[in-house]
């Protein structure tokens, strides 16, 4: 919804939003009316926690001017670092449409048009005005409509996801927390709380307080259980890895945590759907070890060992084939070439 904002005010879930919550919302304050209800204040509660921790202002986007008719004279950062009712608030307070658009005070002859409730009066006023005045003659224009840069990206556009990654890598460091469409949630969820060593693993639950009377490993009762050991040093997790870099026919390496794991998947190939087919192939390959350790514990009768590897196959195929739009996987050719499949 706030993307809607980025563009034109005549788009009518812009005019319904701002009749209902006020004509100065601008997707990037907090709620003009905090007691409204509906989805606005909702997302404007996510927007007042995003400002709480991460630095979300409306000062990342810079306006563009083209013919003003976007663009509110005081309101928004238009020209210079800070709106012009900041930084000339004597000329502000004289103002009788203070939501006015540029184009509204802006005349066809370069003068511009104000509408003062009385004229500005010498001393502070008039120092201020013609400050404003002197600011305002740097300011060009054109026939095209007002637009929206983002000096944090490249290309200068603004968009969600790379808004995202930008909060994610702050927060989150440079390992990616980012949610693959092509897996389910559940085992998006998983690989989430994995990174951040949060799953219930003997070490963790012994940390939490849990009595664990034996804290080896529920697969190989040979180490102690913590997530290294259970997905990249148990036996378990040795043979399905090893099955893994066969089927693929590529050479895997013996990770020592999840930020090794990331990496090294990450860089695998240059080809996107080599890069992708991998990524889910190895999902499948943690999602299958752990519900196999989960398994020995809960319902041993259940989950086999020799199961473990069909599980990795099918488990990938079925995501893929299921989830990812343009793929018209073949069975046989998933089983004996998988990256190349796509």
């Amino acid at each position: 919804m706030i993307g809607k904002f980025i563009g034109s005010s005549e788009k009518l879930c812009v005019k319904v939003i701002k009749a209902i919550h006020g004509p100065q919302i601008d997707g990037f304050s907090p709620p003009i009316k905090p007691s409204s209800g509906g989805e606005w204040a909702s997302i404007n509660r996510v927007i007042i926690d995003l400002h709480n921790r991460f630095p979300v202002t409306s000062s990342l986007l810079l306006i563009k001017v083209g013919n003003g008719l976007d663009t509110c004279f005081w309101m928004d950062t238009w020209i210079g670092k800070t709106s012009l009712s900041a930084r000339f608030p004597r000329m502000f307070a004289l103002e009788l449409n203070k939501t006015c658009k540029i184009a509204n005070r802006r005349s066809i002859n370069g003068v511009w048009d104000w509408h003062w409730r009385r004229d500005p009066r010498p001393g502070i006023e008039s120092q201020q005005f013609n400050d404003m005045l002197d600011c305002l003659a740097m300011a060009t224009f054109s026939n095209s409509p007002d637009s929206w840069t983002c000096p944090l990206f490249k290309d200068g556009r603004f968009s969600v996801s790379g808004f995202r990654k930008l909060i994610i890598a702050d927060q989150m460091g440079e390992w990616p927390t980012h949610w693959c469409n092509i897996i389910p949630p559940k085992v998006n969820f998983f690989l989430w709380r994995a990174r951040l060593d949060r799953l219930p693993d003997k070490c963790n639950l012994l940390d939490r307080g849990v009595v664990a009377s034996i804290l080896l490993c529920s697969s190989c009762n040979i180490q102690i259980e913590d997530s290294s050991h259970i997905f990249f040093d148990c036996e378990v997790a040795t043979q399905v890895w090893s099955f893994v870099a066969q089927w693929l026919e590529i050479d895997i390496p013996r990770w020592q945590n999840f930020d090794a794991f990331w990496q090294w998947c990450m860089a695998s190939s240059n080809d996107f759907k080599k890069v992708m087919v991998t990524e889910v192939v190895c999902y499948a390959a943690l999602w299958t070890i752990w519900r196999y350790r989960n398994g020995v514990i809960f319902n041993p009768n259940k989950f086999r060992k020799c199961h473990l590897l069909d599980s990795v196959v099918f488990s990938s195929y079925d995501w893929i084939s299921s989830r990812y739009k343009k793929a018209r996987l073949n069975w046989n050719l998933w089983l004996l070439f998988p990256l190349m499949s796509l």
